[in-house]
């Protein structure tokens, strides 16, 4: 489903006043009361400019802790690596004007990280295990992980600090504009009647379950591969083997292959063309004869499929406020880091970018 085109106009007529109360509270902290945010952006400083590198390689200053050379490197690194792109194919001003904006999100993230210490804010410990077990997960391997940890020259335990930072500063701005963003049922069923006469993302498509057998051509296209796959299927149709047991023995897509073969339901946009064609015209328990896509032959038995429907509200509804909720918290956040940037001192050094 597409996402929502706009939130709802405001509906929190005390927004206003709820970030005067967030805007006075940090400006008092920091500049009149002394108070605990302003203590320990204090010590936290003084520690990063006794430790600071050469201060040529500074390219700002927030509330004196130095951002440096380095540290946009690696976001930019991280920036153009999640969206597929290499540094080599941006121009000299396409990188200026990315350095600056990546230069801009640390900055930020200083500033998150300054507050939520200062505020000795702290996540519940079960919620930073959690993050901390399914960061590590999403790694091949332990020694993976640890070898990516060493080119950062992080230990097990800078690491853990480093995660449950990310937690902390996260519940910290939750606890800040958590309630500004709920959406009510109320919203959502209105977004839900407005939007569903465009129609795209209020249906279900036609889906499909089925299993298949797979032998690749992608390294080895010869004859025998052929030969292979015909000699499979003579045995589920002709000698009636089990379909499952063939799957175990030959299939060569190792996700489903303890799987009995099983594709789960899908679309047919989440298929290749050349897979889906074959796919829509079996019947419910048919099974195919061989084909061959661009990737190796299939041998594929459809186990179920359901009609194309209109979808409900009440399906929809987590999904709406999801979306709305989305909208509202990025809104809402560029509205905290705005407020956090009026009361900090921050000194960009524009000309060693």
């Amino acid at each position: 489903m597409k996402p929502p085109s706009g939130s709802k106009p405001d509906r929190f007529p005390w927004r206003f006043g709820f970030y005067l109360i967030v805007f006075f509270y940090l400006a008092g902290d920091l500049y009149f009361f002394k108070g605990p945010i302003r203590q320990a952006i204090d010590a936290r400083k003084e520690n990063a400019l006794q430790n600071a590198p050469d201060q040529s390689q500074w390219l700002a200053i927030v509330n004196q802790e130095p951002i440096t050379k380095r540290q946009v490197d690696v976001a930019l690194m991280q920036h153009l690596f999640s969206r597929g792109r290499d540094i080599d194919q941006l121009s000299e001003k396409n990188e200026q004007i990315l350095r600056f904006t990546v230069l801009q999100e640390l900055i930020n993230d200083v500033l998150i990280q300054q507050y939520s210490r200062g505020a000795k804010f702290e996540a519940p410990r079960a919620e930073i295990d959690d993050f901390i077990v399914y960061f590590e997960s999403q790694f091949e391997t332990p020694e993976e992980l640890e070898s990516r940890s060493e080119e950062q020259k992080l230990t097990t335990e800078d690491r853990h600090e480093a995660l449950a930072d990310v937690v902390n500063q996260k519940r910290w701005i939750d606890s800040r504009i958590g309630k500004a963003v709920e959406v009510t049922d109320e919203e959502a069923s209105a977004w839900f009647e407005e939007n569903r006469e465009k129609g795209e993302g209020f249906t279900n498509p036609e889906r499909f379950r089925a299993r298949h057998i797979f032998i690749s051509t992608v390294i080895d296209d010869g004859p025998e591969r052929f030969s292979l796959i015909r000699g499979i299927h003579e045995k589920i149709t002709v000698q009636k083997a089990d379909f499952a047991a063939m799957v175990l023995q030959y299939s060569e897509d190792q996700r489903t292959k303890k799987l009995g073969g099983d594709l789960n339901w899908f679309t047919e946009n989440r298929m290749p063309d050349d897979f889906f064609r074959k796919v829509k015209m079996l019947n419910v328990g048919e099974i195919s004869e061989p084909f061959l896509t661009k990737i190796g032959w299939h041998i594929v038995q459809l186990i179920e499929k359901k009609p194309a429907e209109l979808l409900n509200f009440e399906t929809l509804k987590p999904e709406i406020v999801a979306r709305l909720k989305s909208e509202r918290q990025s809104a809402r956040v560029k509205e905290l880091y705005l407020k956090l940037r009026r009361v900090a001192s921050i000194k960009v050094f524009t000309d060693r970018l």
